[in-house]
């Protein structure tokens, strides 16, 4: 039978494990709505812990509906991720009634990244670029620029470490890691995108606005906007006259197969249509996620592009 002091001591140890201080140094609870913005936390979070993706691949962030599951993973969050009130629209009531600005990271908001607003066709040609004072013009899709993701993880390792100081050296050794790998991929990209940098195409939805501008690629146009809005009859007629002038012959869009309103580009059989995954929807979720992400959507367009 154990003594009475050896139940005393156990006794004890039990209850420090179980105080505050004892559970601080573990992982904070990091929700991350997307996955290539998962991939980026999880790459700054290794060695310490690994966040949660709230929305799982095929689902569209623009119209998900939460599951009772996925407010029990919002309850228990120490901080949730999201790109913002553009793309995660659906969450946006709930934010504003339970978080707090510690508990929350906008990634819109953050200052340094290049923003741009979302174009529409007469403002297509025009390279400006969106303000934090008119944050509901911005085109959400900033992931795809790897220069932004080099900004965005050192922020993130900074609120990583504001929450979970005992782990705040590790944060900022990964973010430092990831930014020379986010370099190196950003040059990859460029030097791989150099030959067809003047090819015209055209994509079904108006999402790559952030890596056409970032590499200076000759996008002619899109079919739909970046809201997935329909075309005008006036929109088809000037894109079948660009494509037509210049000889265009891909269209990238983001579903396995080419959308109902792109048949009237596609109608001559002159295009191809290539899918380009923006969300990473077939990758696992993990810190390669979105180096891998990267490097499919420039392969796909360097392939059309140079035949």
């Amino acid at each position: 039978m154990p003594s009475f002091h050896y139940l005393l001591r156990l006794t004890l140890l039990t209850v420090l494990l179980l105080t505050p201080a004892a559970r601080a140094h573990q992982a904070p609870h990091v929700l991350v709505t997307i996955k290539p913005i998962f991939s980026l936390v999880d790459g700054v979070m290794d060695g310490v812990g690994t966040p949660e993706l709230l929305i799982p691949a095929g689902a569209s962030p623009h119209d998900y509906a939460l599951r009772p599951s996925d407010r029990r993973k919002l309850d228990r969050a120490d901080l949730v991720i999201q790109i913002g009130p553009q793309l995660e629209s659906f969450l946006q009531k709930i934010f504003a009634n339970q978080f707090s600005e510690r508990q929350l990271i906008s990634l819109v908001e953050i200052e340094g990244l290049d923003l741009y607003p979302v174009r529409s066709e007469e403002s297509w040609r025009r390279d400006t670029h969106a303000t934090h004072e008119h944050v509901a013009s911005i085109d959400p899709h900033l992931w795809l620029d790897p220069v932004n993701a080099q900004r965005i993880v050192p922020f993130i390792a900074t609120r990583l470490a504001d929450i979970d100081p005992h782990n705040a050296a590790q944060y900022r050794d990964n973010a430092e890691n990831m930014i020379e790998d986010l370099k190196g991929l950003d040059d990859r990209i460029n030097q791989r995108l150099s030959s067809v940098r003047d090819t015209p195409y055209v994509v079904a939805h108006d999402a790559y606005q952030y890596f056409e501008k970032r590499y200076q690629l000759n996008s002619l146009g899109a079919i739909s906007d970046s809201h997935g809005n329909p075309p005008g009859v006036k929109t088809l007629i000037n894109l079948r006259r660009s494509i037509s002038a210049s000889e265009s012959r891909c269209v990238f869009g983001e579903t396995p197969s080419a959308p109902a309103v792109a048949n009237a580009v596609l109608a001559d059989g002159a295009n191809r249509y290539v899918r380009l995954d923006v969300m990473g929807t077939e990758l696992p979720a993990d810190p390669l996620t979105y180096e891998a992400l990267m490097r499919a959507i420039t392969d796909s367009l360097a392939n059309c592009l140079s035949q």
